[in-house]
């Protein structure tokens, strides 16, 4: 059951975490990515909703750094194989924008 100030709060975070500086936003999506091997289901799960959220709230031309892209790739094809299915399915709309779009 999906909550509506839960999600309105994903989106705050998202939104505050790209519309600062490029060293805030960093620090934000590390903070975040350190909470997807939380033990229980729920916080894995947020972690990887907000990672996506603020994925996609980054502007097309923005550019993460090489280490920063890929600890964020690692850390969710690890949730890829996540007990609990919501934390796979957040995994995938996570990682979804990481992807080259002139690859095919």
């Amino acid at each position: 059951k999906k909550h509506q100030s839960v999600e309105r709060l994903v989106k705050f975070i998202a939104l505050a975490a790209v519309s600062f500086d490029e060293a805030f936003r960093d620090f934000t999506i590390q903070y975040v990515i350190r909470k997807t091997d939380a033990r229980d289901w729920a916080p894995r799960y947020r972690a990887c909703q907000i990672l996506g959220a603020t994925l996609k709230s980054l502007p097309e031309d923005a550019e993460l750094g090489d280490a920063l892209w890929d600890e964020i790739y690692t850390r969710m094809m690890d949730r890829l194989d996540d007990r609990a299915p919501a934390v796979r399915a957040e995994a995938v709309c996570a990682i979804q924008r990481l992807q080259d779009p002139s690859d095919e």
